[in-house]
């Protein structure tokens, strides 16, 4: 922290240094894969037996730097001086020097939102200056570690003095039940604000990255401070920190409006009919789950029972190839004479077919499982087109949610990973038919070319099936109304 006769706020601690101990041992694992690899080097220098410890430091050291300055480079520390009124970041967004610039010049902010099936999950905030300044600033992280609650708050001090610029952010939310929204159920969707975007993106798997205005940050912080402090009590902080009565007033800056606070308190009748307008909203959820689970039920999906048979058929499928491959290892086990080579054939010949319907299966169960959340969607905003502005406003019925939850696109998944896979083994091929045979350079060129296409066209439906899942998830946000995403408290 700076000294006393500097009000100046430091916002974080360098995440190299935090998260120090997870990277070391990060490389450490790595280190232990690679060791026999990078230990062939050392062995030809005449290493002996030290070639594979050799091998091992190697490893450690190189990814322990590499971490360490990548997760340098990628997230930063904001220092800001409340009286000045002015932040030090970053001069642009690879660079470790700074630039200290008025803090009205900082009007955009962007939240990224990333995860993956592994558990890992990260929430960073990007401030940038129109002077070109810029910094990342990790909030919320696992494995790796983001802010405490003393430096949460600092954050939503700092965000609540930001003059943020948001394109729609005068817009008010798109709605299911606007009615200038009416013909965009079921053929698209209007523009969303930058609360809606943020919790598409949050929605989205695999995360994704939204422009924010300091409404949506400071309701998203207020929402870390008290699980921070759920966490760990003790994280308060001290009454000499410059920011200390700010961050608190502005963390509780949602409670109430302001200007009830000022007239009366919160209580009596006013208690009650907030109490009455909740068990209502409840009851009317309730009455919408209830018909939406009559009509999936009266109307079901044409390839439930394909979906189920396809499925058995899949485990029956494997089940049978993995018998078959037992059931030789266990004649080559009692005796070699048991299976010939003719059996042999055979064995290997069930196994392959085996394994080539289980594919077909799989494919085939991929479209049965998308053309049933497909059903499912199409009852959900036929629903939505023939309800009033207010059950619109109120939003989908969880057991429809339930549809876009569910993973799409399975069938578009599969083809592309297949076409990585075989462009991805035909640039293996490539270059072996170039090291290894004697047919001519353009047969090798042809294949690499060929591999390179391929795998291009495979990353490029991953790309598409991306976009197409953030496209989903703000269909849910839209159509999910004040269930899925209820009114922001105001000031």
């Amino acid at each position: 922290m700076p000294a006393r006769d500097d009000d100046t706020v430091r916002i974080g601690t360098l995440p190299g240094l935090v998260n120090l101990r997870f990277i070391v041992l990060s490389a450490g694992t790595i280190g232990a894969l690679l060791g026999s690899i990078a230990s062939i080097p050392f062995d030809a220098l005449g290493a002996g037996e030290l070639s594979w410890p050799l091998g091992v430091l190697s490893v450690w050291l190189l990814f322990t730097a590499g971490l360490l300055l990548g997760v340098t480079l990628a997230y930063d520390v904001v220092e800001w001086s409340p009286s000045a009124h002015t932040v030090s970041l970053r001069r642009h967004a690879l660079s470790l020097r700074r630039r200290t610039v008025p803090i009205n010049t900082i009007t955009e902010a962007r939240r990224s939102l990333s995860s993956a099936s592994n558990g890992a999950d990260y929430v960073v905030y990007r401030f940038t200056s129109n002077l070109g300044a810029t910094s990342r600033v990790l909030v919320k992280g696992t494995p790796m570690k983001g802010l405490d609650a003393p430096d949460l708050r600092r954050l939503a001090a700092f965000v609540s003095e930001l003059q943020l610029e948001v394109p729609d952010a005068a817009a008010p939310a798109a709605r299911a039940g606007s009615r200038d929204a009416r013909g965009h159920v079921g053929d698209g969707i209007p523009p969303l604000t930058d609360r809606q975007l943020a919790a598409a993106v949050s929605r989205t798997t695999g995360g994704g990255s939204s422009r924010v205005g300091r409404d949506t940050l400071l309701e998203e912080l207020d929402t870390l401070i008290r699980a921070a402090e759920l966490r760990d009590p003790q994280g308060v902080i001290s009454p000499n920190d410059p920011t200390a009565s700010t961050a608190h007033v502005k963390a509780g800056r949602a409670e109430l409006p302001a200007r009830a606070k000022d007239r009366r308190p919160f209580g009596g009748i006013r208690s009650l009919i907030a109490m009455i307008r909740s068990e209502r909203f409840d009851r009317e959820c309730l009455d919408d789950d209830t018909e939406a689970l009559e009509i999936l039920a009266a109307n079901p999906s044409p390839t439930v029972r394909l979906r189920g048979v396809l499925m058995r058929a899949l485990v029956g499928c494997i089940a049978a190839g993995l018998l078959v491959i037992a059931v030789a290892v266990v004649l080559e086990v009692v005796g070699a004479r048991l299976l010939g080579s003719e059996a042999n054939d055979v064995v290997a010949l069930l196994v392959l077919c085996a394994m080539l319907l289980s594919f077909v299966l799989y494919l085939g169960w991929c479209a049965a499982a998308d053309a049933d959340v497909r059903h499912r969607r199409k009852l959900a905003r036929s629903w939505m087109a023939r309800r009033d502005d207010g059950e619109r406003e109120r939003g989908l019925a969880e057991p429809f949610v339930a549809a876009w939850e569910a993973q799409e696109l399975r069938l578009r998944v599969a083809g592309a990973a297949i076409v990585i896979m075989i462009g991805s083994t035909a640039i293996v091929a490539a270059v072996i038919v170039f090291v290894t045979t004697t047919l001519p350079l353009l047969t090798s060129v042809g294949i690499l070319v060929s591999g390179s296409a391929l795998t291009g066209a495979g990353i490029a439906l991953f790309v598409g099936i991306t976009r197409r899942r953030r496209a989903d998830a703000e269909e849910l946000v839209y159509l999910g109304g004040l269930r899925l995403l209820p009114p922001a408290r105001q000031e």
